[in-house]
């Protein structure tokens, strides 16, 4: 009898401790006193390195050279070289640690000689009013795409490492690196530019808790109670919003809501939906040859979707997908009668797992522009989640910034060969290859001494 007495008042005990524990919890939330601040960092802390996408080395990629110095190479002679100036950046945010000091951004020739630097600023980002880095952990900014201005001004956003969200925003330089304005708001990955100077970048939402799916009994739910809802920003040449488009209610409302969902659950656990990584101007060329395209659409790559779509930024409607011919790919980009991607996962695993490829715009059917043969690869064709496309004024050459492998290869369209390579050096402290986030075709500008 009395053992039992014993475990009665444990039990009692016990319960009465949960219950107090449980009313302060409540106390501490709703008044915030302590230790609210200590938890909230915590969650802020969790929230960063869960929630936040974490791009890490994935490895040895079977490099075939180690070079000390970054090299060029021409691998092929097609008749008259293209010497067109490359753009470039060497890391991205994931990588910052890689960069070359002090290196925002690069201008170089074909010799891989620098012919104009961009510095980077460190103490760009240090205040921040939106963004949070995690507490007592380093949380790196740093460049991930670029526009180039024709007087030598930059424009440049940036990504947060173990900060929350990942995506931070957009700055603008001018040729000697002094700050012209920056926009902390959650810009991210790859814009563009109209010639009137009107900017379409990719921005998001913190959207706690879950998201219907339109009018459906579906909805998208985080294991990590926050969710990155993708939005497109329109902005001014200031970095002034004008206006916004919100890309899952655009994908709904084109009839395309069951790109959400994955077998037959009402639920689908996610906290990253959509992933938008690249927001391209259509341009009057390609439009002028489809009557169905405007100069203004803009053409859209949701990674996590493995979908590539045409948008009407005005009625926010779809007018053309491409769903499942690529996996996490990068990059889309106008050509000819086609589409052009970095399919990063998309490609041959015994040639690297990435490749080029072209989705044919009237019948959708995708087909590999490179690599296709492997004698035509010169080292690895891997990177599994970042990269760049950029394609010459003249459509037959296409360059390609492959991130992990260090490599920006110019890849001729209709042969499938690499015609100029560029390969990055290792880091001084370390026997890792640097990356390469961002690489863009460079017409020789004014603004620099061609000597």
């Amino acid at each position: 009898m009395v053992q039992w007495s014993v475990w009665f008042w444990r039990i009692s005990l016990s319960f009465s401790a949960i219950l107090f524990a449980f009313a302060v919890g409540i106390c501490v939330e709703r008044f915030r006193i302590f230790p609210y601040s200590l938890i909230n960092n915590a969650n802020t802390a969790l929230e960063a390195v869960v929630v936040a996408p974490i791009s890490s080395n994935d490895g040895p990629l079977g490099y075939k050279r180690s070079v000390a110095s970054p090299q060029t190479s021409w691998h092929q002679d097609s008749g008259e070289r293209n010497l067109d100036w490359i753009l470039m950046t060497r890391g991205s945010a994931d990588f910052a640690n890689l960069n070359p000091e002090g290196v925002l951004a690069q201008l170089i020739d074909r010799e891989g000689r620098v012919k104009h630097q961009w510095n980077n600023n460190p103490d760009l980002w240090g205040t921040l009013e939106r963004v949070t880095r995690v507490p007592k952990i380093s949380g790196i900014i740093g460049p991930v795409a670029l526009h180039l201005f024709d007087n030598g001004d930059l424009l440049v956003s940036y990504h947060g490492f173990n900060t929350f969200p990942y995506s931070v925003g957009l700055a603008k330089f001018d040729k000697n690196s002094n700050l012209l304005w920056k926009r902390e708001n959650f810009c991210h990955h790859c814009f563009s530019v109209t010639q009137d100077g009107r900017i379409y970048a990719p921005s998001m939402e913190i959207v706690d808790g879950s998201m219907q799916i339109g009018d459906t009994a579906c909805a998208i739910s985080s294991p990590t109670t926050k969710i990155y809802r993708d939005i497109i920003l329109e902005l001014d040449s200031s970095g002034e919003e004008l206006s916004r488009l919100d890309v899952m209610d655009a994908l709904v409302n084109s009839g395309w809501g069951g790109q959400f969902i994955r077998g037959n659950k009402v639920v689908f656990e996610t906290d990253d939906p959509t992933h938008l990584n690249d927001v391209r101007i259509v341009g009057s060329k390609f439009a002028a040859s489809h009557d169905w395209l405007a100069p203004t659409d803009l053409l859209i790559s949701l990674r996590n979707l493995n979908c590539i779509a045409i948008l009407d930024f005005q009625t926010a409607r779809i007018k053309w997908i491409s769903s499942g011919a690529v996996i996490g790919q990068h990059s889309p980009r106008v050509f000819k009668d086609s589409i052009l991607a970095l399919d990063n996962l998309g490609g041959d695993e015994k040639l690297g797992g990435t490749r080029l490829v072209k989705i044919d715009l009237d019948r959708g059917i995708p087909s590999t522009v490179f690599p296709r043969r492997p004698e035509d690869l010169p080292d690895s064709m891997r990177t599994i989640n970042s990269g760049y496309l950029d394609v010459s004024s003249d459509e037959k050459r296409v360059l390609v910034a492959v991130t992990h492998a260090g490599t920006i290869w110019e890849v001729d369209v209709e042969s499938g060969k690499v015609l100029w390579e560029y390969v990055e050096g290792h880091s001084a402290s370390s026997n890792t290859r640097l990356k390469i986030g961002f690489a863009k075709y460079v017409s020789q500008p004014s603004f620099v001494n061609k000597d």
